[in-house]
């Protein structure tokens, strides 16, 4: 144990203090993320329940008016094809 030498000492503990530094680093990010994670859960899922609060405060023959003249409007928009249209194809 004579071999020793005092900077040894001071070594090891070192090296334990940046493990234990690492680690708390990574607990610490981890509890971040896990908390910003629910209270996004939180938002999403009371944002939801509004929603469908007020869909079901809403008077049922609003969607249906909408949708009616919703079909009885034509539309003259036609989408353009992605490949043009070859007009003849040569033998």
């Amino acid at each position: 144990m004579g071999n020793k030498r005092k900077s040894d000492n001071f070594i090891i503990p070192n090296i334990e203090r940046e493990f234990q530094n690492e680690y708390i680093k990574k607990h610490q990010q981890q509890r971040i993320h896990s908390e910003e994670h629910l209270m996004t859960i939180n938002l999403l899922m009371t944002s939801q329940k509004r929603l469908q609060r007020d869909m079901h405060h809403e008077e049922p023959h609003t969607c249906e008016e909408r949708d009616d003249s919703a079909s009885e409007e034509t539309s003259n928009w036609h989408q353009k094809p992605y490949w043009p249209v070859l007009t003849k194809i040569k033998s």
